[in-house]
């Protein structure tokens, strides 16, 4: 297995194959650590996603700064 377990998608968690996909989900997990200031999951992100329960991703990141779209945090989610 190779990755940061930290981004690591549910498949690769659970030691199936990679692909578009798993890059897709690593990239989300970054930009929404970059946009909230923390993952969207606690802990191993893949272990976590396999759990089935979506991240929370609130409309405001920190005070002052300007709410995150709707469409963002669509694709995020």
């Amino acid at each position: 297995m190779l990755g940061t377990p930290a981004y690591l998608a549910p498949e690769q968690a659970a030691g199936k194959p990679a692909d578009a996909r798993s890059d897709q989900f690593s990239f989300c997990v970054a930009l929404s650590e970059a946009i909230y200031g923390e993952r969207p999951f606690p802990g191993n992100t893949g272990l976590a996603a396999l759990a089935g329960k979506p991240p929370n991703l609130p409309a405001r990141t920190r005070p002052g700064l300007p709410a995150v779209p709707p469409w963002l945090r669509k694709v995020l989610a």
